[in-house]
C-alpha cells in the first residue's frame, strides 16, 4: 500500500464543513448518505472527534466520531470515507490515528461494519494489529431487518477496538 501523500492535511471538521461532509458521503460508495442537516449538527456537535482530509484544500476524506456521555472513553466512528480516487493509500488508517491520538483520554474505538464489506474490515482489523490491541467481533449487532435492509449482507457486525495505544507501535 502506498502512503497518503504529505501535503494532505488532516484537520477538525467544523459545523461548516457538514455540506461537504454529506456530499463525500455520496461520493464514497458503499456509505449510506444522510441529510445535510445531520452533518452539519454532528460536525458542529462532535467537532472533537470529526476529522477532514484535504489536498490542496479540496476535501477527499473524513471521520465523523461520536462520543457518548455514558461511554466518553470510548470513540465510536459513525462514518469514515475516502473518495475512490484517493484509496489505496492509507488515508483512513491515518484519519482513525489522527481521531485517536487528538483525544487522549478514548481508551477504545467502535464502528460498526456491514457483513459485506470487506475494506472496511480490513481498514479496521488492520488499525487494530497497527496498534497491537484486540479487536472483538460482535456479530448481528444491528440486524438488517432492524435497519430496512432486506439483504442479510446489510447486517451490521460491532467491531470493538481496545485497549488504544498512542502513536505507532
Amino acid at each position: 500500500m502506498m502512503e497518503a501523500p504529505p501535503h494532505v492535511v488532516l484537520r477538525r471538521a467544523t459545523r461548516d464543513d457538514g455540506p461537504t461532509l454529506w456530499r463525500l458521503a455520496g461520493e464514497c460508495p458503499p456509505l449510506e448518505r444522510n441529510t445535510v442537516y445531520a452533518y452539519v449538527l454532528l460536525a458542529e456537535r462532535f467537532a472533537e472527534t470529526t476529522f477532514v482530509a484535504e489536498d490542496d484544500g479540496r476535501a477527499i476524506g473524513y471521520l465523523l466520531g461520536i462520543r457518548s456521555p455514558t461511554r466518553p472513553d470510548v470513540l465510536f466512528v459513525w462514518q469514515l470515507g475516502v473518495l475512490p480516487s484517493h484509496r489505496g493509500l492509507g488515508l483512513g488508517g491515518r484519519l482513525l490515528a489522527e481521531a485517536v491520538d487528538r483525544n487522549a483520554d478514548v481508551v477504545s474505538l467502535e464502528t460498526t461494519v456491514a457483513r459485506n464489506n470487506a475494506a472496511s474490515e480490513a481498514l479496521f482489523r488492520g488499525f487494530a494489529r497497527t496498534r497491537e490491541t484486540g479487536c472483538a467481533v460482535l456479530d448481528g449487532h444491528l440486524p438488517a431487518a432492524l435497519l430496512g435492509h432486506a439483504a442479510e449482507d446489510d447486517t451490521e457486525r460491532l467491531f470493538h477496538i481496545g485497549p488504544l495505544r498512542r502513536g505507532p507501535a
